[in-house]
């Protein structure tokens, strides 16, 4: 009878380990480190021991800022051209500029565009490119644009932020990770004046050219009041929102406003803190003013509402 029995025990767990194996998702990465999906917010923000930053205006490397992601979309004739860049926060949801993904309606509000019309690319320094191993092209399941999203002038929106969700979850590598949204406090946030931080896209650089390949530039965080001193206009007109001004720490280098988003790490870890919405212009508004500051929408408001929208898909 014990002998028995010790043999049904024995054939049960033998099936429910055949089981347990047989449902197993491999979540392994290219450098097999295992990311727990129900933990993302611990794992967040990390960006490869391999990478290494170059300083002011260069190319970056596939390592660096691993949650980037290049936007394209369909326009009226069939093409798809890039748009944008966006940040990777999850294994399904990409933060974006509402512009980038959205048409204007008659009273100039952002309006998204249909999902069918809008790709995804992760894990790739070139936009619309995914033929380096490790790089992925994705669809889009649904697009939520902040509301009241809106165009106040030729270049510049306000509330101007989207929440994509992917037709599908994506799986980390070296090359495709998520950042880590803003979530510290107000003593970070003075902390951070006169800190830097980078800037990171494939928008207009300071010579007007749009980069094809991703590009980094190293900046610091100016006082609230540079900031109103030089942007008061537009800090006005979005005063619902929440907004700070950056500066190249480097003289002959800056970002422009076309769809940077704007990085800084704390204790080793990445967040995003913004996306850059304003640039001082000349020459037809093709070239961006050097050694001039850069205004950026803060994400830190917009935290709840996007977690919120992450909860519903």
């Amino acid at each position: 009878m014990w002998i028995e029995f010790c043999l049904s025990i024995l054939l049960l767990t033998q099936i429910n380990c055949k089981t347990d194996f047989d449902n197993y998702e491999d979540h392994t990465t290219f450098d097999d480190e295992i990311i727990d999906d129900e933990n993302i917010t611990e794992n967040c923000g990390i960006m490869s021991k391999a990478s290494g930053l170059i300083q002011g205006g260069d190319f970056s490397s596939r390592h660096d800022f691993p949650w980037m992601a290049s936007i394209s979309t369909l326009n009226n004739k069939g093409i798809w051209l890039h748009k944008g860049s966006g940040s990777l926060i999850s294994r399904k949801h990409v933060i974006v500029k509402a512009r980038s993904v959205s048409f204007l309606d008659n009273e100039k509000n952002w309006i998204p565009l249909s999902t069918d019309r809008v790709k995804i690319y992760l894990g790739t320094t070139k936009h619309a490119d995914a033929r380096d191993e490790g790089s992925i092209e994705v669809g889009v399941r649904k697009i939520k644009n902040y509301r009241n999203a809106r165009k106040v002038s030729s270049a510049f929106s306000i509330f101007n932020f989207a929440v994509i969700t992917l037709d599908r979850n994506v799986k980390f590598n070296d090359f495709i990770k998520p950042i880590c949204l803003w979530n510290l406090d107000e003593t970070f946030e003075n902390e951070l004046i006169d800190k830097s931080a980078y800037a990171v896209g494939y928008g207009v650089d300071e010579s007007g050219e749009v980069s094809h390949i991703r590009k980094h530039v190293r900046v610091t965080i100016t006082s609230d009041s540079t900031c109103r001193n030089d942007y008061k206009d537009e800090i006005d007109a979005g005063k619902d929102s929440k907004f700070f001004c950056i500066i190249s720490i480097e003289s002959d280098k800056t970002p422009c406003h076309f769809d940077s988003q704007l990085y800084v790490k704390v204790d080793d870890v990445w967040y995003l803190k913004g996306i850059l919405c304003s640039a001082r212009m000349y020459m037809g508004f093709k070239i961006c003013a050097v050694s001039y500051p850069v205004l950026a929408e803060d994400i830190s408001p917009y935290v709840k509402w996007i977690n919120d929208e992450m909860k519903k898909s």
